[in-house]
């Protein structure tokens, strides 16, 4: 089936990863801040985070055949109960002209401006129409009240609530368990849990971990947390989602030590993939290569003028 996603435009290219990572399509075509996608993977929008909409793919065009091409489209095959026509990125079209060629080919046309149960939409790129059927909408609101500032317990270098569940789609896992060594105050598990998966998560500092409980206690989540060293752990993995620690405490050439001797461990404890955050100012290219871990995938996220997070996806 072919499908397509409207993607957020502030990291296009982590964006796009996310989809295919749950997608898993045949073929992968982008069109600005379009994704088009052959895939059977249904209901995606229940786990993106990066995405603005989902859509069954309808067709293509040229934009002078725009007309004769919705002329012709069988649009009573997709058509439930009422319409609206959105139109996006249109310059000088007129929505209730074009609304009408789909109108006069449908047996009891009604439409619905405010509540449609079927909503087709146009995006206009330069000379190409792409038209397609909206299949889920990611509401933003939930996202935004799960910020670190608004959780029960702060951590000051918390993750938003959207980048953590990207990493954790990142892996491409629909079942499972998640680990996540450097837990914090449970930012990534947060999202890892409310997407249903059973989670893990370990850190070297009690006060995190507690933190940590409160956090996932507050959105009614059960996690198997300890205080543990993430360089000593022994237990095979299947998916590990972390951000690395870089605060005060940890900065200076403690650091890459630290994070080989975790890495060394990855590779020895890892059975499918792993998602790993590293801050921009260490060689994370050269301790990958140390530690023997094939790179898959690398993002950049700035978060500010000291600090950008390098995300890569990794096998071991």
């Amino acid at each position: 089936m072919r499908q397509f996603f409207r993607l957020l435009q502030d990291n296009l290219s982590l964006a796009c990863a996310e989809v295919i990572a749950l997608s898993k399509p045949t073929q992968a075509t982008r069109i600005k801040d379009l994704l088009i996608v052959d895939t059977d993977a249904k209901d995606l929008h229940k786990r993106l985070a990066l995405t603005r909409a989902t859509y069954e793919f309808l067709f293509a065009c040229p934009a002078e055949e725009l007309a004769p091409t919705m002329d012709a489209f069988d649009w009573q095959k997709h058509y439930r109960k009422s319409f609206k026509l959105d139109l996006h990125h249109a310059v000088e079209q007129n929505t209730a002209a074009l609304a009408s060629h789909i109108w006069e080919n449908l047996k009891k046309p009604k439409v619905d401006l405010t509540h449609p149960v079927t909503r087709f939409e146009l995006f206009f790129f330069d000379d190409l129409v792409v038209c397609g059927k909206r299949t889920g909408t990611i509401d933003p609101a939930p996202f935004f009240a799960r910020r670190p500032h608004l959780r029960p317990a702060l951590h000051p270098s918390g993750m938003q609530p959207r980048l953590a569940r990207a990493l954790v789609n990142l892996t491409g896992a629909t079942k499972g368990t998640i680990v996540d060594p450097f837990c914090g105050a449970g930012g990534i598990l947060l999202e890892a849990g409310l997407l249903g998966f059973k989670i893990v998560g370990a850190d070297i500092e009690s006060t995190m971990i507690e933190k940590a409980k409160k956090n996932l206690k507050a959105f009614k989540l059960k996690a198997k947390l300890s205080v543990a060293d993430a360089t000593k752990f022994k237990t095979k993995v299947d998916y590990v989602v972390t951000d690395l620690p870089y605060g005060l405490n940890t900065k200076g050439k403690e650091l890459p030590k630290l994070y080989l001797a975790f890495l060394k461990r990855l590779k020895r404890n890892l059975k499918t993939r792993a998602v790993v955050v590293f801050p921009h100012f260490v060689d994370h290219h050269a301790l990958l290569k140390k530690a023997k871990l094939k790179l898959l995938g690398e993002f950049t996220n700035y978060l500010h003028k000291t600090l950008t997070r390098k995300m890569t996806v990794v096998e071991a």
